[in-house]
């Protein structure tokens, strides 16, 4: 006797897929922090003063990144990046 097991899985429509990304997208959206234009500019100057640099440790906080996030962690002398994730607690 086959297992049917799989006939008992809902299937679900594209649409369906779709609406349900959109109100994850919303909600992330709604979670994002907001910031001055003069912390958006810095933070964009430390990117581009950043950019092609070896060895290089990031100075920046990583406290204001979700729970399972990778981040960079540093760029040795040879270029090759470490990654490094936020605990999930």
């Amino acid at each position: 006797m086959r297992c049917r097991a799989w006939t008992l899985v809902p299937r679900v429509s594209g649409f369906a897929l779709l609406a349900g990304m959109q109100v994850q997208a919303a909600a992330r959206l709604e979670g994002r922090t907001r910031c001055t234009a003069a912390d958006y500019n810095a933070a964009t100057a430390a990117v581009e003063a950043a950019y092609g640099a070896a060895p290089y440790q990031p100075t920046g906080s990583i406290g204001d990144l979700q729970p399972g996030t990778a981040y960079l962690a540093g760029i040795d002398e040879r270029h090759r990046r470490t990654y490094a994730w936020t605990s999930w607690s």
